[in-house]
């Protein structure tokens, strides 16, 4: 197995990883998030423990995903680009740097030379290695030791550490405390890098909020600074008196703004009284035959479509040559069943449209025309029908009374 009882010690760093040292690890300096995801993906499947041949694939494909996971963090709280996180020198240790790199070696070395890291309280020793040292080492290890200490091992360990882990599947005591402990550490790693991410994020977060803030004061600034200067203005400039508004005109824009709101019957009675304050000279007028259109129009939306037909005969009189005055002409025979008559005004209002050029507004208007003949024709057949219906009825009843 991959645990330090059996003398392969794990690479994982116990240390929060930086970002410049999750760089290092993917070997993405100077490259742009998006490419940095890609050259993980494929170092993520190449390092993977089920197709990787290399001895300590599980720590490696593990080193990566933490790297990545700092990463994502970084772009996360905007700083891949700006090394928000500081890319800091590998100098700078702090204490618990310092302890967990103490913790790190100790576990390497109790892992290489008795299988694990020592029994816990209440528990046998460790069992070591399988085969020890039976040779020893007979000249000693050349290296400087305080006095106390020979030339290094000449004995060796003649018995060797019998029963040591030899299987990656071990089920053995040790295997499945550090297995439990390894577990605990990665949780631990993985709440801290979490808890990690979150602080950036929130500072991130801030950060937008207060650059937020001050926009919105600088421009709310602006905004007043401008209205103050425009107030000024007005002052330095006395107003000019503008002409006064003839009331016919006056009442003809409260009637569209009645129509345009769907009060039809405001609307027609605005539109009356405009035409009523009309002076006599103005009464031929194109003004005058538009506010006839206007009231003819409201008065179709009452579905009062006689007295529409009356305003839009006297509008397409005042101004012939308006293709509007025979459109209004149009709806309103449309409303009292006179289709024929109603196509003859919509033809002619797409002619006079088509002479101003307008051709949208006359293939509109050409449309219209043919719609309604199409109409009159369902309707003449309709009355044929029921006509057709009634006299076979009245044969009908005429046979049965000769018959009784």
């Amino acid at each position: 197995c991959e645990s330090r009882c059996c003398g392969v010690p794990r690479a994982e760093s116990e240390e929060k990883m930086r970002l410049g040292e999750a760089r290092e690890i993917l070997n993405v300096h100077g490259y742009s998030y998006e490419d940095a995801r890609k050259i993980y993906r494929r170092a993520a499947l190449a390092e993977h423990p089920d197709k990787s041949g290399h001895a300590n694939s599980t720590e490696r494909f593990q080193r990566i995903q933490d790297a990545w996971t700092c990463c994502q963090a970084a772009q996360e709280a905007g700083a891949w680009s700006d090394d928000e996180f500081g890319d800091e020198r590998e100098d700078e240790f702090d204490e618990e740097d310092e302890d967990i790199m103490m913790d790190v070696l100790g576990q390497m070395f109790f892992a290489q030379m008795f299988g694990g890291r020592g029994a816990p309280p209440g528990r046998p020793p460790p069992r070591g290695f399988a085969g020890g040292f039976p040779g020893g080492f007979p000249g000693g290890v050349p290296v400087n030791l305080p006095s106390g200490f020979a030339a290094g091992f000449a004995g060796g360990f003649p018995g060797g550490f019998q029963g040591g882990c030899a299987s990656n599947s071990c089920n053995c005591e040790e295997c499945k405390w550090e297995r439990r402990q390894e577990a605990r550490q990665f949780q631990q790693r993985s709440e801290a890098q979490e808890r990690q991410r979150e602080r950036m994020q929130e500072e991130h977060r801030r950060r937008q909020e207060v650059a937020h803030q001050r926009s919105h004061r600088n421009e709310h600034q602006q905004q007043h600074q401008q209205r103050r200067t425009q107030q000024q203005k007005q002052e330095e400039e006395p107003e000019e008196e503008k002409p006064q508004e003839p009331r016919c005109e006056t009442l003809r824009k409260e009637g569209n703004t009645s129509f345009e709101s769907g009060k039809f019957a405001h609307a027609a009675q605005t539109y009356s009284a405009a035409l009523k304050a009309t002076p006599k000279a103005a009464r031929e007028t194109r003004w005058y035959a538009e506010v006839l259109s206007n009231r003819s129009a409201a008065y179709a939306k009452l579905e009062r479509y006689d007295v529409a037909l009356n305003d839009a005969d006297k509008c397409a009189k005042l101004a012939p040559d308006w293709p509007k005055a025979h459109g209004r002409l149009g709806n309103a025979l449309v409303g009292l069943f006179e289709l024929e008559r109603a196509a003859v005004a919509f033809e002619q209002a797409a002619t006079l449209s088509a002479a101003e050029g307008g051709e949208t507004a006359a293939e509109q208007w050409r449309g219209k025309a043919a719609e309604q003949r199409a109409a009159a024709v369902r309707r003449a057949e309709e009355k044929a029908a029921a006509a057709a219906a009634l006299e076979r009825k009245r044969r009908e009843e005429e046979a049965r009374r000769e018959e009784a």
